[in-house]
């Protein structure tokens, strides 16, 4: 029978190769600091409309993070056939950036938006509101 001798490190052999191994695990990664980003909000009204190449050029910079859309002033003049075709410019607009998200509420005159349900559900899931803010239906009669 054949004994194999077995040689220990010694401490002051261990101890270099620990650190050595711990150096390696702890060593500085290469990854990029992130860029601070921010939103940018446009502001449109029944009268003012944006444009596609306005949300585009808005949502170029590389520091942009989300591009909200947001309704201001009064939309109660808008009865169901408006409110299909303003769904359908609306979906053009998030269409043209996939950073661009709605945001507000429009008011529209009690029920009009009820009667075109897919449309009022596309404005909804683009994220805008839809009469969030009405209290009293009689208000705007």
């Amino acid at each position: 029978m054949q004994f194999k001798k077995i040689v220990p490190y010694k401490i002051k052999r261990l101890i270099p190769m620990l650190g050595l191994a711990g150096a390696t695990l702890a060593a500085p990664s290469c990854e990029k600091e992130p860029i601070p980003t921010h939103n940018e909000f446009l502001v449109f009204d029944r009268h003012n409309f944006l444009t596609v190449e306005q949300i585009q050029q808005a949502a170029a910079p590389s520091d942009v993070k989300t591009v909200y859309l947001v309704p201001r002033g009064d939309w109660f003049n808008y009865q169901s056939q408006n409110i299909s075709l303003l769904s359908k410019q609306l979906q053009s607009w998030i269409d043209a950036s996939p950073k661009a998200r709605g945001q507000g509420d429009f008011e529209f005159f009690v029920g009009e938006a009820a009667a075109v349900p897919e449309d009022s559900l596309r404005i909804v899931r683009n994220g805008w509101t839809i009469n969030a803010y009405v209290q009293d239906p009689w208000l705007h009669r």
